[in-house]
């Protein structure tokens, strides 16, 4: 007719953030299969050692609760738990090594065991975030933390180090070292040019993370695990 044209409805942060939540309630709300809810008894059991004194000692400090203006005993906390794990999968470790008899292994245990266990609270925090609407957010921040462990995590211990005296051995002949970083430097540049350029070129107001994405990146992981693997495990190994 000769009525005035549609014109788009300008979403809010407000109605952004009530349709996630009304589309979470309908996902949690579905049936589960019994596959699913033995699943989720196991996993429950499995972690239950560390759940809860976690849970126990961790102030609930989330908005609007009771508690929360104690929101830095709850960061103290849980810093105090990381330190704890962190010693933990780090002697469990070691004790692997000595085990197997092959100290060069101790390099791909790393990269298996410690960066994976590491990696963990990262990807359950891009996880929440991501599925909150904030893809950006979720991103930045995986791509921050290991900017973290490089600079801090790696940069703070050897100054430390230095400063009481002692040295920082590395091995400069180590093919686990090298063939690490050459992945590490080669994953960035593919992930920059696959996402942020291609975004560049085309003008989308946003870069998009896609399902091929996921898969490729998903799939380069366990290619570097398996070809790390080899190069330290195998024959040919020192």
């Amino acid at each position: 007719g000769g009525g005035e044209p549609l014109r788009k409805r300008e979403l809010s942060i407000e109605d952004a953030e009530a349709a996630l939540h009304e589309l979470a309630s309908q996902t949690e709300s579905e049936p589960r299969t019994r596959c699913q809810r033995a699943g989720d008894c196991v996993l429950t059991v499995v972690s239950w050692p560390v759940v809860f004194p976690i849970d126990s000692t961790c102030i609930d400090c989330r908005i609007d609760e009771p508690r929360e203006a104690l929101y830095p005993a709850t960061f103290l906390v849980s810093f105090v738990w990381i330190c704890l794990w962190s010693f933990v999968v780090t002697v469990v470790t070691n004790r692997w090594v000595e085990l197997l008899g092959k100290p060069s292994i101790m390099g791909y245990m790393g990269l298996c065991v410690v960066a994976l266990g590491a990696e963990i609270p990262d990807a359950i925090n891009a996880v929440t975030v991501a599925s909150r609407g904030y893809g950006s957010m979720a991103t930045s921040s995986c791509m921050g933390s290991q900017i973290c462990n490089i600079c801090l995590g790696l940069g703070l211990p050897w100054m430390l180090t230095v400063l009481a005296g002692s040295k920082v051995r590395l091995s400069a002949n180590s093919p686990l070292l090298v063939a690490a970083s050459a992945t590490l430097a080669v994953v960035v540049v593919v992930f920059v040019a696959t996402v942020a350029i291609v975004a560049l070129v085309r003008r989308w107001p946003k870069a998009l993370v896609t399902r091929g994405h996921r898969v490729g990146l998903s799939g380069a992981y366990v290619a570097v695990l398996v070809g790390l693997g080899v190069l330290t495990l195998g024959p040919w190994a020192n």
